[in-house]
């Protein structure tokens, strides 16, 4: 299967730091517009270039020629265009979500986290109308919901090609873990795909925790 590439997963180069989209050769400034147009339809007003990365293919192949040898366990997919942009929109209640756009040399797209809005027709239900239905699947009245601090968070799912809320709702919480009761949400139609209890663990206090170490966190089946 083939494996999207990152520079947050391979450090390969070199690359040139892209800060202004209209840097880019018009043909792939086109290419982009017409897709993000395809893509995004009405939500693309939401959509605000943040940074990208241009790479040097060739001297890729030159300096690392492991990263394309057909020897190799896992087939990269290196881009030559790496971009990045921000998706807002207070109105869906998503304040920040970071949107991947890859694409080859001759500006074919290569991979994308967000779905074929366009296409398929979807719309996506804002964060409030998500959250009063998952308040009624917690099974407890309205006082008691008002003390379950909530974390939100806005995935994409690939295989399905849908963004999904996540609501995890804090039940519990103790010395050395929380417990959280989370729904995974469909963000276009608003249908409960699964229901997790998780617990995450506090680091111990007896060890210094390295800053970029998660802490761990356990699915419980239900």
């Amino acid at each position: 299967m083939s494996q999207d590439f990152s520079k947050e997963y391979y450090n390969v180069e070199p690359y040139l730091t892209i800060n202004d989209p209209s840097n880019l050769p018009d043909g792939i400034q086109e290419t982009i517009q017409d897709f993000i147009n395809l893509r995004f339809g009405f939500y693309q007003d939401s959509l605000i270039f943040h940074s990208g990365y241009l790479y040097d293919l060739e001297s890729i192949e030159n300096n690392n020629p492991e990263v394309f040898s057909k020897n190799r366990k896992n087939l990269w997919i290196i881009p030559e265009y790496d971009l990045k942009y921000i998706f807002k929109n207070k109105q869906l209640g998503i304040s920040q979500y970071w949107v991947n756009i890859k694409l080859d040399r001759h500006g074919q797209v290569l991979s994308c986290n967000f779905p074929d809005m366009v296409r398929r027709d979807l719309k996506i239900i804002p964060y409030t109308r998500i959250k009063y239905n998952t308040d009624s699947l917690l099974n407890v009245n309205e006082e008691q919901i008002k003390n379950y601090p909530v974390k939100v968070d806005l995935s994409y799912d690939k295989e399905i090609d849908i963004l999904q809320w996540q609501l995890c709702y804090l039940i519990s919480s103790g010395k050395d873990s929380k417990d959280y009761s989370c729904f995974i949400v469909n963000a276009h139609d608003g249908s409960l795909i699964r229901k997790e209890g998780i617990i995450e663990y506090r680091p111990s206090i007896c060890c210094p925790e390295p800053a970029y170490e998660p802490e761990f966190i356990e699915i419980k089946k239900e």
